[in-house]
């Protein structure tokens, strides 16, 4: 009962993949907007992989139905780069990591033009804005999507071996 319950869960991975990078990125914008989180650069390119999550489930959902599997490869691979990139933050923020240099808000000289000055992030990668049960955002985006990544390398696998087969 229990396997049969995770193999209709892994046939439905397009919609779990276009949920969950979602409820994702609508949790991060609500801690933006309502509780007036101000995202740093690296928050943001962990955004864009998410978005890509969203765009290959719903190429896989409603558009090229024959190609669902390459296109759950591709959710999986961007929220590969979505781990990647949180652990990379949350490494910044602990400081075990270098971060880019365009994501401190320290460079500021005697030599920096007022335009260089006005384009600069005024939110610095390292400064841990939420965090919960001791992980920041970065850490729980890294956790979270490390799993969905093999979750959809998962369901290629379990449809590979329950499906091609038969065909």
């Amino acid at each position: 009962m229990v396997i049969t319950l995770i193999k209709k869960i892994l046939m439905h991975a397009p919609a779990v993949c276009l949920i969950s990078s979602s409820l994702m990125l609508i949790f991060a914008y609500s801690l933006e907007h309502l509780s007036g989180l101000v995202p740093c650069e690296m928050c943001l390119w962990q955004r864009w992989s998410l978005f890509l999550v969203v765009f290959f489930s719903i190429l896989s959902i409603l558009v090229f139905k024959k190609y669902s599997n390459l296109f759950i490869l591709f959710a999986g691979s961007s929220f590969l780069i979505s781990s990647f990139l949180g652990i990379w933050h949350s490494g910044y923020e602990m400081g075990y990591l270098p971060g880019p240099t365009s994501c401190s808000n320290n460079n500021i000289s005697l030599q920096s033009n007022f335009e260089e000055i006005l384009n600069q992030s005024m939110v610095s990668c390292q400064d841990i804005l939420w965090s919960f049960l001791g992980i920041s955002l970065a850490g729980w985006n890294a956790i979270i999507s490390l799993l969905l990544a093999t979750f959809c390398f998962i369901s290629l696998i379990n449809y590979r071996l329950n499906y091609e087969s038969k065909y």
